[in-house]
């Protein structure tokens, strides 16, 4: 119930940037705790994707698009 909670009171891009920390914390967890963990390839690989959303919008309404080609 606290993933439904926290969904309530927060915007869906919100909490799925929460989730997307808490797999990129669990996986430097993994990698400082354990002997068998992710490949240099694979950190490098998690920290594009983060790059990557931290790069994305949202694409503009199609008449907010209209207005300004006007």
């Amino acid at each position: 119930y606290t993933g439904w909670l926290c969904r309530s009171m927060v915007s869906a891009t919100t909490y799925t940037l929460v989730g997307v920390v808490n797999k990129f914390l669990t996986v430097l967890l993994n990698t400082v705790v354990w002997d068998k963990h992710s490949s240099p390839f694979g950190i490098f690989a998690v920290c594009v994707c983060l790059l990557a959303g931290t790069l994305y919008q949202q694409a503009p309404k199609r008449d907010e698009v209209r207005k300004s080609v006007q």
